[in-house]
């Protein structure tokens, strides 16, 4: 049983001023994970959640910015795509990534508590797995365009996209993953941050995904 990966197929919903954001499905196959992040300048703006889509977390750094996260488990059919509303115009962007390899349970998607803060050091809080073979995501965001950082934790993947950037890992056992950091290069920023732990899917042969056999 393999670790879920992060495709490096993804949409991209450019910056700009607006009530909606909309993000078509990337290629997919059905059961992959789709996890939608939205980036709004106005913190006050709540913006629906599509059928078939779950909010996972919605993540303020006071009222300069927030993040709000969606997930859905794909049927490759056009119900895949993402819309969403809001009242009040805003500068927005987004991105919708494909998940491979992924528990077809979107509630056994673990997500960690936000964080937000500013300064030249972010945290991003980790989470408690309970399976192995756990893809990590740590989900980050600035006030700015993704600010130029100096160093991060050891053994994380930089997922190099640029409007709502990530780092990702494999937690082979079960426990806790520990606290993610980025150091800054420059001023401080203003920054929020979110970890979630997909699970792999259940093997043919039965088993559960939620369960370590010691």
């Amino acid at each position: 049983m393999a670790a879920p990966t992060i495709s490096a197929t993804r949409v991209i919903l450019e910056g700009g001023n607006g009530t909606s954001a909309t993000l078509n499905a990337p290629t997919r196959e059905a059961n992959n994970g789709l996890l939608v992040t939205i980036w709004l300048q106005n913190t006050g703006a709540s913006p629906s959640t599509p059928s078939g889509w779950t909010q996972l977390a919605s993540v303020s750094r006071g009222t300069v910015f927030k993040q709000v996260f969606y997930g859905r488990i794909a049927n490759n059919t056009a119900t895949d795509n993402f819309s969403s509303s809001w009242t009040g115009s805003t500068f927005r962007f987004g991105e919708m990534r494909r998940i491979i390899g992924n528990t077809t349970t979107l509630a056994n998607w673990i997500i960690g508590t936000g964080s937000n803060g500013t300064g030249t050091v972010l945290t991003v809080n980790g989470v408690t797995t309970v399976s192995t073979e756990n893809l990590l995501i740590a989900n980050w965001g600035t006030a700015e365009e993704p600010a130029a950082f100096a160093s991060f934790t050891e053994g994380w993947t930089d997922d190099e996209a640029f409007w709502v950037p990530v780092f990702t890992k494999t937690q082979i056992l079960a426990g806790a993953s520990g606290n993610f950091q980025i150091t800054f290069t420059g001023a401080g920023e203003d920054w929020v941050g979110l970890m979630i732990a997909v699970p792999p899917v259940v093997a043919a042969s039965g088993g559960n995904p939620l369960t370590m056999v010691v």
